[in-house]
């Protein structure tokens, strides 16, 4: 669980916000559980998926295509 803004990784995904810094790293930023699952099903490669808890709750569920 991260908890902190300070965490490299939540550092990044900030970075990722400017458009040089997606282009850089070749990743893209998709928000949403149905924007995740349509990314998914499309066969985009998840290397990273951050939740929130409180907003997600335990019965969250994601479709996604299996390869």
């Amino acid at each position: 669980m991260i908890t902190s803004k300070t965490n490299p990784q939540v550092k990044n995904l900030i970075h990722l916000q400017k458009a040089s810094e997606r282009k850089e790293q070749q990743l893209i930023v998709v928000e949403g559980r149905r924007e995740i699952e349509r990314a998914l099903k499309n066969d985009f490669k998840l290397e990273k998926l951050f939740a929130c808890g409180e907003i997600c709750g335990e019965h969250t569920k994601i479709e996604a295509k299996e390869t």
